[in-house]
């Protein structure tokens, strides 16, 4: 949301640069038709799904969004690997295991991602 946000507001700036230097606005075009605003739109749906679930188009639509949005596809890997956690195990110690690698895997992410660079 954060990014579509963002999206939403450079845009609107940029429109209304042009209409005070009176010039016509046009919003750069991915090579799939998608504006940055419609990508980051059209992509919940593929954040909410397993990547083998997803149609061509949104697998391109993924590459974009992840290459544009490094942080949204940790994200994305970080919330796969929990739904396999509870997917794929059914004994409760071996459960209770992956989850607590999951969660030490999530906290060495968020903080290389603080790390100043």
């Amino acid at each position: 949301m954060k990014y579509r946000w963002q999206a939403i507001n450079i845009e609107n700036d940029a429109i209304e640069k042009a209409k005070s230097t009176k010039t016509k606005f046009e919003p750069k075009i991915l090579s799939n038709g998608d504006t940055i605003k419609q990508l980051l739109a059209r992509s919940r749906y593929i954040l909410c799904k397993n990547k083998s679930k997803w149609t061509e188009n949104q697998t391109e639509r993924a590459r974009f969004l992840f290459e544009l949005y490094p942080d949204i596809e940790k994200a994305y890997q970080l919330c796969q690997d929990l739904r396999n956690v509870f997917e794929n195990t059914t004994d409760k110690i071996y459960g209770l295991s992956k989850l607590a690698r999951w969660h030490e895997k999530g906290i060495i992410t968020k903080t290389f991602r603080r790390a100043p660079t």
